[in-house]
C-alpha cells in the first residue's frame, strides 16, 4: 500500500486485501484481520453512505438558489427551500452551504483619497486623569496628508466648541469635500 496515500482511499484496498486472504487461506474475516492488523471497522464501514445521495439533490437546488440570489445566505437559502416544501434540517443546510463555497465575501473599500483636503476624520478619545477626573481629546486629522489639524484637550467639549474649532481651521485651510 502507498504510506503517501490517505487513510480513506486505503480502506478499499484494505477490503481487497482481506477478501483475497479470507478466500486464500480460507479464514474468517476477525482472524485475516488481525493478522493483517486492520481494524475490522475498516471492512463494514462503507464511505458511499445514503446521506450523500440524499444531498445531491439539496446540493443541486442549493447550488441554483444561490445562483439566483448570490448574496444570499445560508439562512435565506433554508428559508427559499422550506418555502418550496423540501425538508431539510438548518444545519443540515449551513454543511452542505459551507462544503459547496456558496458563501460570498466580498470586502467593500472605502474609497480613496487622492489629495490633500479631500476627506477629513473626526475622532473623540477620552481617558482619565490620576485624580480620577476624566477629560477628552478632539482629533481632526487630514486622511490624504495625515496631518492632525486640530488637537483639542478639554474636560467637557461641547458642540459649540467643536464648531468653533472647525471654523477657525477653515479659515486658514480649503474647506474638505467630506468631512
Amino acid at each position: 500500500m502507498n504510506p503517501e496515500a490517505t487513510s480513506q482511499s486505503q480502506t478499499p484496498i484494505k477490503r481487497q486485501v482481506v477478501g483475497f486472504v479470507c478466500r486464500q487461506f480460507s479464514l474468517t474475516e476477525r482472524r485475516a484481520c488481525r493478522l493483517l492488523v486492520f481494524w475490522r471497522s475498516t471492512q463494514r464501514h462503507d464511505r458511499s453512505s445514503p446521506r450523500e445521495e440524499k444531498d445531491l439533490a439539496l446540493k443541486t437546488r442549493l447550488r441554483e438558489l444561490a445562483e439566483q440570489s448570490p448574496r444570499s445566505g445560508y439562512r435565506r437559502l433554508y428559508a427559499l427551500l422550506t418555502r418550496e416544501g423540501r425538508i431539510a434540517n438548518h444545519k443540515r443546510v449551513y454543511r452542505i452551504y459551507w462544503a459547496e463555497c456558496l458563501a460570498v465575501w466580498e470586502r467593500v473599500q472605502k474609497p480613496q483619497v487622492s489629495a490633500a483636503n479631500q476627506r477629513w476624520s473626526i475622532d473623540f478619545m477620552s481617558d482619565q486623569l490620576a485624580s480620577d477626573r476624566r477629560f477628552r481629546v478632539l482629533n481632526v486629522v487630514s486622511d490624504f496628508t495625515r496631518e492632525c489639524l486640530i488637537m483639542h484637550v478639554g474636560t467637557s467639549i461641547t458642540g459649540a466648541d467643536v464648531a468653533r474649532l472647525l471654523t477657525s481651521v477653515l479659515a486658514e485651510r480649503a474647506q474638505p469635500t467630506r468631512l
